[in-house]
């Protein structure tokens, strides 16, 4: 089965590119937050990012002390960016599918996948592939995209983003067990 690819498509791109653009978006405001509240302290940890998009996530993670960060996206436009804006020596990004991750030979203290897993089409096969890359103690955290967010074509994109963020899933796996609505792992 061929892996989902619309960023690779020019015209849908350009249109991504667009709403990125603009700094007043539900991602900047509410979902990178809400993601970066959930991580664990940083230094010296090995990540690897989900569908690390422009890699600004990648960056960030250095940034607040991750010794090593893997950034993997389908998308090779996406790649392209990141790696010209978001690069740095213990940054490294591969065109990988995210249902492609078992081909990955390390062990991360932390797994991160901000708003890429919706396009996933076997979600259960990813968390097993997370499940064999984390460490005895690894985490994994994701955001996961709502579809009210990106139903609505007019209005107030803060409101919007308000609802947003009030019905959206940002969950934490880790290696004991569930708890407080959280998945552990």
């Amino acid at each position: 089965m061929s892996k989902q690819n619309v960023y690779d498509n020019e015209v849908f791109f350009e249109g991504y590119q667009k709403i990125r653009e603009n700094k007043v978006n539900a991602n900047i405001l509410f979902e990178k937050p809400a993601l970066f509240s959930l991580l664990p302290e940083l230094k010296d940890l090995k990540i690897l990012d989900l569908g690390c998009g422009y890699g600004e996530n990648c960056k960030e993670f250095v940034k607040r002390g991750a010794a090593k960060v893997t950034g993997i996206d389908l998308s090779k436009k996406m790649l392209r960016i990141a790696r010209l804006e978001n690069s740095a020596p213990n940054i490294d990004f591969l065109n990988i599918p995210i249902e492609d991750i078992s081909c990955l030979d390390e062990k991360y203290d932390l797994i991160v996948s901000s708003l890429a897993l919706h396009y996933v089409q076997d979600f259960d096969s990813v968390c097993k592939n997370v499940h064999n890359l984390l460490n005895e103690k690894g985490l994994f955290v994701f955001s996961q995209e709502n579809p009210l967010n990106t139903c609505f074509t007019k209005g107030d994109r803060r409101a919007r983003a308000k609802r947003y963020m009030q019905t959206s899933q940002i969950i934490r796996l880790t290696a004991k067990g569930a708890q407080s609505g959280l998945w552990m792992k």
